[in-house]
């Protein structure tokens, strides 16, 4: 029966050390030199998230004034919101260096194929929001 023994050496400890402590003095470096790319993403991000919150009151408030139905504008306020801040996911992922054709294509391809799948439910739910915009129905005549 044999048994294995390890002999590690200090030498080879040594050694493992100093390839972990190079290791993180890389990236360490790394993210030192991108860290300007790291903080304008963020400020980018933050800017980007009050402004959202901005145009999506302004949104609220102008349709406050008009006479569409409450869900009417209860859902074109969180349609406005969503779009802003994908746009707002968009631009940052831009800004810190992924290629984002490819997520534009895919989301646009997505987007197609459910408007596809879900045609007929979709053009009910069009004809509804055009009813409600268009005040046929009252809550007095239901």
């Amino acid at each position: 029966m044999h048994i294995l023994v390890s002999t590690t050496t200090a030498s080879d400890l040594a050694e493992t050390a100093e390839q972990s402590i190079d290791y993180l003095q890389k990236i360490v470096d790394y993210m030192i030199s991108k860290a300007h790319i790291l903080i304008s993403a963020l400020i980018i991000l933050i800017v980007g998230w009050y402004l959202t919150k901005f145009i999506c009151k302004l949104v609220r408030h102008s349709l406050d004034k008009t006479r569409l139905d409450a869900s009417v504008t209860s859902f074109i306020n969180s349609l406005t919101k969503f779009g802003l801040r994908a746009l707002l996911a968009i631009i940052v992922i831009n800004k810190l260096g992924v290629d984002t054709t490819s997520l534009i294509a895919l989301l646009t391809s997505a987007s197609l194929a459910i408007g596809l799948a879900v045609q007929g439910s979709l053009a009910n739910f069009a004809g509804g929001v055009l009813l409600l915009i268009m005040n046929h129905l009252w809550w007095e005549t239901i």
